[in-house]
């Protein structure tokens, strides 16, 4: 049994690819990189880097999906563990955690999970443009979805560790591509990623009146991680409004 990893490049001389690289071979992972230049449909773009190691991988290997800015963590036999797996788990959440958020904009970015980890030769296929999903593919396939622990797998996300200039930048690519999303999905699909959007911005208020709006309209699996975002949130809420009370008296 292999796992595969599948990573989008613009090209390969792009900063960060021998790293990551290395990465993945100390993990006994084989890297399949795809060149996809300016990246507009990020669904269309996974799609295709699966395509491409559907064509190589047998029926028992796995697909481990690793951004070019994140670094996997494992801490035990991956290998072995998906040998061992029900033929009716086709896929599993991985802990996406971003370290350097605070240090480097002081501001509050959530710890996620995503769909990262999924088997070979299913057709699983993403969807949207932008925060692109395969859950649904993968349900949809008859196949069941679990989570795997992060103390034993998850990834190091360094994509927002940027000068401000940069980081800003990001945020605008992400917010036009939402709005543009906005005319091709429900209320509470952009609603969900106009909330993350304004958390990484700091509007801690903004995002948590979005998602109390749009939770009623979300998914059981997405109803469990959007209640425990907005516990965060009325926290962070709370807290603030104690500091300013402490600056007032």
């Amino acid at each position: 049994m292999n796992i595969y990893s599948s990573i989008l490049i613009k090209d390969k001389n792009e900063k960060g690819v021998e790293t990551l690289n290395k990465f993945l071979k100390a993990y006994n992972i084989i890297p399949v990189f795809r060149e996809v230049g300016e990246i507009k449909d990020f669904a269309s773009a996974r799609n295709e880097g699966i395509k491409k190691i559907d064509e190589i991988a047998n029926p028992d290997d796995w697909i481990f999906v690793v951004d070019l800015d994140e670094r996997p963590q494992i801490r035990f036999d991956l290998h072995r563990f998906l040998s061992d797996i029900p033929a009716s788990i086709g896929a599993f959440f991985v802990s996406i955690i971003s370290p350097h958020v605070s240090r480097s904009m002081n501001i509050y970015v959530d710890k996620t999970t995503n769909v990262r980890l999924f088997r070979a030769k299913r057709g699983f296929r993403y969807k949207n443009n932008i925060h692109e999903t395969i859950y649904d593919s993968i349900v949809e396939n008859g196949y069941a979805v679990r989570r795997i622990d992060e103390d034993l797998v998850w990834l190091a996300h360094l994509g927002y560790d940027l000068t401000r200039e940069e980081f800003y930048l990001k945020i605008k690519r992400n917010y036009d591509k939402t709005i543009a999303l906005a005319k091709q999905n429900n209320f509470h699909v952009v609603a969900y990623y106009l909330a993350n959007l304004h958390i990484n911005l700091g509007n801690i208020a903004y995002a948590k009146t979005l998602l109390e709006a749009a939770f009623p309209f979300f998914s059981d699996e997405l109803k469990e991680k959007v209640g425990r975002t907005i516990e965060k949130l009325n926290g962070l809420t709370n807290q603030n409004k104690e500091n300013v009370g402490q600056n007032n008296s």
